[in-house]
């Protein structure tokens, strides 16, 4: 797996590959969606540790079994995610 993301860095710095999800959305897109829901005051987003960091990982270097037992559950919240330092 360390050997995929040395293939893959260079790329993301590069701009090449701009979403491992799929939405073709990059920093910048991410950043104007995220101002638009705070300026219309939605709640945040439940789980977004999972959202944010551990689907886009799963997406982009998990096997299917992998993806298949947690994206749902990152999905639908039922289970929650966090980062410790």
């Amino acid at each position: 797996m360390a050997g995929q993301a040395r293939e893959r860095a260079p790329r993301r710095r590069r701009g090449g590959l701009r979403s491992p999800a799929g939405r073709g959305a990059g920093p910048v897109e991410h950043y104007i969606v995220t101002e638009e829901l705070a300026r219309a005051r939605a709640p945040e987003l439940v789980g977004r540790i999972g959202v944010n960091l551990v689907g886009p990982t799963l997406l982009g270097n998990a096997t299917d079994a992998q993806k298949a037992r947690w994206l749902p559950r990152i999905l639908d919240a039922s289970e929650i995610w966090c980062q410790l330092f």
